[in-house]
């Protein structure tokens, strides 16, 4: 069967839509409403449809409710079929013809089944006991029989096995969990009122499960007493605490048991038949596994953590502190962009001279739009400071003793170049020490992030995030300059040297270009604005070293001001920010979604562009605490 025909069926059940790399409809058995869809499916590289459904129906299940063998999911060509060794699966119509047929061969007695089931309920296997088989010489033996598309076959399920009672254990998550060996002694300790759960064939394949159920609860395992016993008791506690978070393990060896007892006899032996006392009794002979490294290690950072919360009605709501209003935000983190040589550093200056010297802002029109006189910090990497900067600060008319730049640190090995990453504190020192710090400019922004990756989001946030905790803690407005990439495709606000973070961490975002109808003449525009609508355009002149705003104020779009006459579609716009943002690895999808609407990119853009792309999609965790990831599909 192709891909084609396979989404045909599907789409009988609800609509079918590309989710990445994959198709996502409606699963045909359970409840799915049909918006979120979890059923995806995609044809894999050998040919064969691989499908997998996120509410927890196995696979096997959604083929046979599709009307499919299981074979149909094998491409016509026969790529992704078994070898033509492989017997082929004898199906049976009925359960009770597949326990038939197996009885008649073994030549034993059926005497009784237990039935296995999925996450979300659904029968998966059934393990089958037979008595006195001649083909065994009068032994007792346990086959697996399990769903397929037209019926049932012997073995066991594709993948790994789900513990006995899974739907059990999933809804009582507080209670600890007993593990025995056969599904004989399991429903017995559920008699006296255990919790209790065993992995399909006891002793000789606990591998084969899928203990991650377990994760993070308290186990009390109850082997048999014999040799299998207590190398399956070691073997599953190796892997519980092997899980994360780890499970905390216990291991009780029941007395009084003869050589190959179990759970079941020691209940039906025991005087007192008060599931209390016998529960009591398990518990107070229980002796504690010690973790795997590995799991020691991670359980002791868990322990080391703890969480920094408030309730939000201990929260003092503050009002935005405006340096220039609906422009420069105080206490946070700004960003001044535009190409080499427009005049980015002139406006930083100008905003240092008015806040130095208490002068209107360029479009003051009330008295509330004179800025608080206070300090400024300037770091620049590229600027002489007596060929260059002092001299375009007493042009503008700034109080240059209210203007300090740092030159460096001071250590042992001597004057290191600044970096926010190694050098915050003593960043913070000069600004404590200086006082009434305004205003910190940042020329350019990437030189001061040190051995930070400028295009892995990850780093960049993290030494961003050192400049803006400085900006809240001292109520000043730190304003980063930075270049322009030469891709003229791009947005504005996707044209920072670097990472998306850049714009993406910044809570206002400015544009310095020129006006393409006057050379002589530059243009300030809004690009982004976290806290107020965007403020109209303003224009400028740079004349004997000073810069001379004009009067008024007008509408501009950044991205025609840098336009270079082929206009970017914004899918392309959104399809290279999401090769951009998820080049470094996954990242959740909510943190994607996020970016892309601070840069302006719809929801509708962004899903067309992550079918372009061929972005992944993947679930981590288990129902509600699940959390869904992007990557390349690539």
């Amino acid at each position: 069967m192709n891909l084609a025909d396979f989404k045909a069926l599907v789409e009988r059940h609800g609509p079918v839509v590309r989710d990445g790399g994959d198709w996502r409809g409606r699963c045909p058995c359970h409840d799915d409403d049909g918006r979120r869809g979890d059923l995806t499916f995609r044809q894999g590289d050998d040919g064969r449809i691989v499908l997998h459904c996120w509410g927890g129906c196995s696979a096997k299940s959604v083929v046979s409710a599709l009307g499919l063998q299981w074979s149909d999911l094998f491409s016509e060509n026969g790529h992704g079929r078994p070898q033509a060794t492989v017997k082929p699966q004898k199906v049976y119509r009925t359960l009770y013809e597949a326990v038939e047929a197996i009885q008649q061969r073994l030549g034993g007695s059926y005497t009784s089944d237990w039935t296995y089931h999925d996450a979300g309920g659904d029968e998966v296997m059934y393990v089958v006991r037979f008595d006195a088989c001649k083909a065994l010489d009068g032994k007792k033996t346990y086959r697996p029989v399990h769903p397929v598309p037209g019926g049932f076959a012997e073995g066991d399920p594709a993948g790994p096995l789900p513990l006995y009672g899974l739907p059990k254990l999933l809804a009582d998550t507080s209670s600890p969990v007993f593990i025995v060996e056969g599904e004989k002694c399991c429903d017995a300790g559920r008699k006296i009122g255990l919790l209790t759960t065993t992995s399909a064939h006891g002793a000789q394949s606990p591998q084969r499960t899928d203990w991650q159920p377990l994760a993070g609860r308290d186990v009390v395992i109850l082997p048999d007493c014999d040799q299998p016993g207590e190398k399956y008791a070691a073997t599953v506690a190796d892997i519980l605490t092997g899980l994360n978070p780890a499970a905390r393990v216990k291991i009780v060896r029941l007395p009084g048991l003869p050589g190959g007892g179990d759970f079941y006899d020691y209940i039906e032996q025991s005087e007192s038949k008060n599931p209390e006392t016998i529960k009591a009794n398990v518990l107070t002979t229980a002796v504690e596994v010690p973790l795997t490294r590995s799991a020691a290690t991670a359980r002791k950072a868990a322990e080391a953590m703890s969480p920094d919360y408030v309730c939000m009605v201990d929260v003092e709501p503050k009002p935005i502190r405006w340096l220039w209003q609906d422009r420069l935000p105080g206490a946070m983190l700004s960003l001044l962009i535009g190409v080499e040589g427009r005049g980015k550093t002139f406006v930083a200056l100008d905003m240092a001279a008015r806040i130095t010297t208490g002068r209107f802002w360029p479009d003051a029109q009330a008295p509330e739009d004179v800025p608080l006189v206070g300090n400024v910090v300037f770091l620049t990497s590229e600027d002489h400071l007596e060929y260059t900067v002092r001299p375009r600060l007493d042009a503008m008319g700034a109080d240059a003793s209210r203007v300090f730049a740092l030159r460096g640190v001071k250590s042992e090995k001597g004057s290191e170049f600044f970096d926010v990453v190694k050098h915050l504190p003593a960043l913070e020192e000069m600004v404590k020490s200086i006082g009434n710090v305004r205003l910190i400019i940042c020329d350019p922004l990437t030189a001061f992030l040190g051995a930070t990756d400028q295009h892995k989001n990850g780093e960049v946030r993290t030494a961003l995030a050192r400049f803006s905790g400085l900006a809240e803690r001292y109520g000043c407005a730190v304003v980063g300059i930075s270049h322009l990439s030469k891709d003229a495709s791009k947005a504005a606000i996707h044209r920072t040297i670097g990472s998306v973070a850049f714009s993406a961490a910044a809570r206002a975002v400015w544009l310095v270009a020129d006006d393409k109808d006057d050379d002589t003449r530059r243009i300030f525009c809004p690009v982004k604005c976290n806290l107020a609508p965007l403020a109209k355009s303003l224009a400028f002149r740079i004349e004997d070293g000073a810069v001379h705003w004009e009067a008024g104020q007008f509408e501009a779009n950044a991205n025609d001001l840098l336009s270079d006459g082929n206009s970017e579609s914004p899918l392309n716009e959104a399809v290279q920010f999401l090769r951009e943002i998820l080049a470094d690895g996954r990242v959740l999808s909510k943190e994607v979604q996020k970016l892309a609407k601070q840069s302006g990119i719809s929801e509708r853009t962004l899903n067309r562009a992550k079918k372009v792309v061929g972005v992944k999609s993947e679930r981590e965790g288990i129902g509600v605490t699940s959390v869904w990831f992007w990557r390349l599909s690539q």
